[in-house]
């Protein structure tokens, strides 16, 4: 999965449950979470309006838990990741195809939204730049956040079940391609390997499996986080998005649908959080 997506995915995944489940201490993702093992530093900043007029911007922290607890102080109820559209993120690629785009640093679609009281609701988007390009740990990369109010509707994800439907069958009209041409039969155990994930009764998340908390989500969520992980192809040279072999036509129309059923799989896996400990908590 691209870094940058998989940061969000944690962060929305921790924040979901430690809102929904009251937990008196805020987690703490950075330095420690694989989803940060390329990142030297993060920061979380939000607009606000000083006596209800002045623009200002607040300093949050420079920690997930600091971020945490001020979403908890300022009484949020939830977090969620959205799709937005990467043109209007960030004001690049409005020519690509959203997998070709993605492949870019700060060309994920994505977002997270805070929900608070009275339908108030904030967008939190990140900029990702290369600070340190010789570290020798490889962190490279500086993660800002910032939050302002928002009234616009993004998309949350559909259902689990209809999101795993759709990747399934994406997975499956991928894969018959790839085994239709001997150089690609790698890629279709790629994509058998995803597939395979989402029946597995112990699905784990490729590269990054802390990504998801170890509470607050069903087996169904997790199944469908680490099968999207695993057939989340779409790169740079050497991907899927840069091969050149077969129908082109049909290469584009599956590359397109197995880009949204990825994307939908990790709105709604993602979103599902809390929900697990939700129920825990009520048979109690």
């Amino acid at each position: 999965m691209h870094g940058e997506l998989a940061e969000l995915v944690a962060l929305a995944a921790y924040g979901s449950v430690y809102l929904a489940d009251n937990a008196p201490a805020p987690p703490e993702l950075f330095p420690t979470a694989s989803v940060f093992k390329y990142t030297n530093g993060v920061e979380f900043h939000r607009s606000a309006r000083r006596f209800g007029v002045l623009p200002t911007n607040i300093v949050v922290g420079s920690s997930c838990a600091a971020w945490y607890s001020d979403l908890r102080n300022r009484g949020a109820v939830s977090l969620r990741l959205a799709r937005v559209d990467s043109a209007a993120r960030t004001g690049e690629f409005p020519a690509l195809p959203a997998h070709v785009a993605t492949a870019f640093a700060n060309g994920v679609p994505a977002a997270l939204v805070a929900h608070f009281g009275e339908q108030s609701r904030e967008s939190w988007t990140g900029n990702w730049a290369v600070t340190i390009p010789k570290h020798p740990e490889q962190r490279i990369w500086s993660a800002r956040f910032h939050g302002s109010p928002t009234d616009i509707t993004l998309r949350e994800g559909p259902s689990l079940n209809a999101a795993t439907q759709r990747l399934d069958r994406a997975l499956a009209e991928v894969s018959a391609f790839a085994a239709g041409h001997s150089l690609l039969e790698d890629w279709n155990k790629v994509f058998l390997t995803a597939r395979a994930l989402l029946s597995s009764n112990a699905p784990e998340i490729p590269y990054h499996p802390d990504m998801l908390p170890p509470n607050g989500y069903s087996l169904t969520a997790r199944r469908l986080v680490a099968a999207a992980s695993a057939a989340w192809v779409f790169g740079g040279m050497g991907s899927w998005n840069d091969i050149a072999v077969g129908d082109p036509v049909r290469y584009q129309v599956v590359t397109a649908e197995l880009f949204e059923a990825v994307f939908d799989a990790v709105l709604a896996g993602t979103n599902s959080g809390g929900v697990a400990t939700k129920t825990a908590r009520s048979r109690n």
